[in-house]
């Protein structure tokens, strides 16, 4: 029987509301693998495989798709701010990666308890695997690409400049991308698809939506679950607050580096 995970869709909202929902989300999800695992205290414990649980829903697992208010960059988690172009709004991620530009991206997040198949799996095979179903979506409005063996050469600070291994392309040019954070408890993906630039605005917006629809529907299916829409809960909502307070609203936190 298919697995039930949360689907959770946002509208446009600030650079540090949305790094605190993804953070409240890894935190929650950190939660249901002590109670997955049956322990909050030892590592071989929480590597090993979830316990079936009662729930409906798988706990802790979600896939949230959302939107920006404002055009701003994210940088990764060991970037420094002189990375962040002149003028632009911009937040520290939780990930790792490079400069993120949003402002014509869909993004989205996956969130899991450590012990489930797909957290166990290695970075890259989680990549591919992931972004087989974002390729899907893709190839579902019309867009072909693949998954690239390896990467480009040279280096740059901005993500969508070099593809790295299981990023997304079609032809040369690079259409998504991730960063993840792992701890012993819990998953984080957090991915991006920029698609090749639109006659209008207009245009642009139509397409993403597009691809925001494709996303959840193709997602669940290339991972195999079934999504279930729903909101965050009371408890989440109190978490992200405090996050967006206290770290990704924060020039201690966004300036670090």
């Amino acid at each position: 029987m298919a697995e039930l995970w949360r689907l959770i869709i946002h509208g446009p909202a600030g650079p540090s509301w949305n790094m605190a929902v993804d953070e409240a989300l890894l935190r929650q999800a950190a939660d249901a693998n002590a109670m997955l695992t049956g322990s909050e205290d030892s590592p071989a414990v929480r590597a090993s495989s979830c316990t079936t649980s009662t729930s409906p829903l798988y706990p802790g697992a979600v896939l949230r798709i959302y939107e920006w208010d404002t055009p701003a960059v994210s940088i990764g988690y060991f970037q420094p701010t002189t990375v962040v172009p002149a003028g632009r709004p911009s937040v520290r991620r939780y990930t790792g990666g490079g400069l993120v530009d949003h402002e014509r991206d869909v993004t989205y997040t996956i969130a899991l308890p450590r012990c489930h198949p797909i957290a166990s799996l290695s970075t890259s095979e989680s990549y591919e695997s992931i972004h087989l179903g974002v390729r899907d979506a893709l190839e579902a409005i019309g867009i072909a690409a693949e998954v690239v063996p390896c990467c480009d050469d040279g280096d740059s600070a901005a993500c969508f400049n070099k593809a790295v291994k299981f990023d997304l392309k079609a032809g040369s040019l690079k259409l998504a991308g991730a960063a993840q954070r792992r701890s012993r408890d819990a998953f984080l993906h957090q991915g991006s698809v920029l698609l090749p630039p639109q006659s209008t605005p207009e245009a642009a917006a139509a397409i993403n939506a597009q691809l925001r629809a494709a996303l959840a529907e193709h997602l669940p299916r290339t991972l195999g679950f079934i999504a279930v829409a729903a909101e965050l809960t009371p408890d989440e909502v109190i978490l992200a607050r405090g996050l967006d307070a206290t770290r990704y609203s924060s020039a201690d936190w966004n300036e670090r580096r």
